[in-house]
């Protein structure tokens, strides 16, 4: 629900029904708080891929996510929808980042040969990364528009 909802809060014509764009907010910020608590569980309750390392950077990405879906809630509240969006795409961005990482563990595999448990990590961080960099600079290019 959460991946499916996300495109939804960045399209103006939904955004003109003040009411179904609220309500769907809402419910994206409990499927992403709801997902982000569930992934922590999971990673801090069974063995991870990468072990320490992995827990380690899933548990400050996960944090983040959960910290700029509770951002962006206070900023509607105060009616700061500039802010409420910017820490929106943020939020996406970062959730966005395990399909990234997906692609490059697939390319990983096919371009290298590189087995799935040796690309994991990296393909993770580069997925955070690209992620990151893309928001930012969409963030950065509607500002100046």
């Amino acid at each position: 629900m959460f991946f499916l909802l996300g495109p939804l809060q960045f399209w103006t014509r939904i955004r003109r029904f003040l009411i179904v764009h609220r309500l769907l907010g809402k419910i994206y910020i409990l499927f992403g708080i709801v997902s982000g608590v569930s992934v922590l569980w999971l990673v801090l309750v069974f063995p991870a891929i990468g072990e320490l390392l992995t827990q380690f950077v899933t548990f400050v990405v996960i944090s983040a996510l959960i910290d700029f879906l509770v951002l962006a809630w206070r900023a509607a509240q105060k009616r700061d929808f500039r802010l409420n969006r910017t820490f929106m795409i943020r939020a996406y961005a970062i959730a966005l980042s395990v399909s990234s990482a997906g692609i490059f563990i697939e390319l990983a595999d096919w371009l290298f040969g590189v087995p799935f448990l040796r690309s994991f990590v990296p393909a993770s961080a580069l997925g955070v990364a690209l992620n990151v960099v893309v928001a930012e600079l969409i963030l950065r290019q509607t500002r100046r528009t």
